[in-house]
């Protein structure tokens, strides 16, 4: 209900309905949550395509650049990187897993931390799977992809290395194409291709942190846990409408 306030509507459909839908889920799968306007996009793709609509619009974008401190000065803020000094009447920290290293340069104490998952893509395999696949009985993701490779995650937890470098678990491997091939049998034939590993900021209670900090006019935390790309869009437009006051 709260969805379908804001023009998100989902429908709840029975076992019948499912399988006329969706005739390559399991037997077993009784009912779902259909939204119809669900989607998906692929972040290698999108990512640079934002990056590259912000320069044309004029923003300065420097990568591979480390923020090493932050102070308030004056008005406004002075951040110290590996490539000189900024200065900023602003600032919004959406820096995920790492914003709780960032807050207390200031002073501050978020409750985030960094939570290393993986994500395993198939073969292409044909045409199957249309529509972005959640399991309410387990850890699940699924989509497909244009070039026919499936891609199936979850929430599967990797494994850090000494140093701090992420690494694929072989047990979450196995667990997450379990059950990827119970919900949808087909995919017990595929061939696993590669997989790979990120950090994902996570809260306690699961709700994102955002807005401007009382008590630091002018910082802006624009910070959505779990869910990652799937919440980029609005989570940024949220802080650039705080940012520019509206």
């Amino acid at each position: 209900a709260i969805e379908a306030e804001h023009g998100v509507t989902t429908e709840v459909i029975g076992r019948d309905e499912l399988r006329a839908l969706a005739p390559y889920l399991a037997e077993g799968a009784i009912g779902a949550g259909h939204c119809a306007r669900e989607g998906k996009a692929n972040p290698l793709r999108a990512t640079p395509a934002i990056a590259a609509a912000a320069a044309r619009a004029g923003a300065r974008l420097m990568d591979r650049t480390r923020v090493v401190g932050l102070v308030a000065e004056g008005h406004g803020y002075r951040a110290a990187t590996d490539r000189g000094e900024i200065a900023a009447r602003r600032v919004v920290n959406a820096a995920g897993a790492q914003a709780g290293e960032i807050a207390p340069m200031l002073g501050l104490r978020l409750e985030i931390g960094g939570f290393p998952l993986q994500v395993t893509v198939t073969e292409p395999v044909a045409p199957l799977i249309p529509h972005l696949v959640y399991s309410a009985a387990g850890k699940l993701s699924l989509k497909q992809v244009a070039n026919g490779g499936l891609v199936v995650g979850g929430g599967w937890p990797a494994r850090v290395r000494p140093g701090g470098g992420l690494a694929t678990d072989p047990v979450s491997l196995a667990g997450n194409m379990a059950m990827a091939a119970g919900v949808v049998p087909t995919l017990a034939g595929a061939r696993a291709l590669r997989s790979w590993t990120a950090w994902v900021n996570g809260t306690p209670d699961w709700r994102p942190i955002l807005g401007e900090m009382p008590s630091h006019p002018g910082l802006i935390l624009a910070l959505f846990p779990w869910v990652g790309f799937s919440a980029g869009p609005m989570t940024a437009r949220i802080a650039a409408d705080l940012a520019l006051g509206r």
